[in-house]
């Protein structure tokens, strides 16, 4: 986890698939799905064995003063 350097009101999780089988995962609404240049992607709610999901995840705290540090 770790400030997203274009929102300055979210983090971005990675979550890993470290399994042989799909993983069902299913994104809260408010939720971004986005690839590795933090661009909106779609997600068809699975995540591939040994793949990573990474979603753009909304705080109430603007953390651009520790991205620009």
């Amino acid at each position: 986890c770790y400030p997203d350097y274009f929102e300055k009101n979210a983090v971005i999780v990675r979550l890993s698939n470290p399994t042989q089988r799909t993983v069902k995962y299913e994104v809260a609404k408010n939720i971004v799905p986005v690839n590795s240049l933090d661009e909106r992607i779609k997600f068809d709610g699975k995540i591939a064995p040994y793949d990573i999901l990474t979603l753009r995840v909304p705080t109430t705290e603007d953390l651009s003063d520790i991205v620009n540090k």
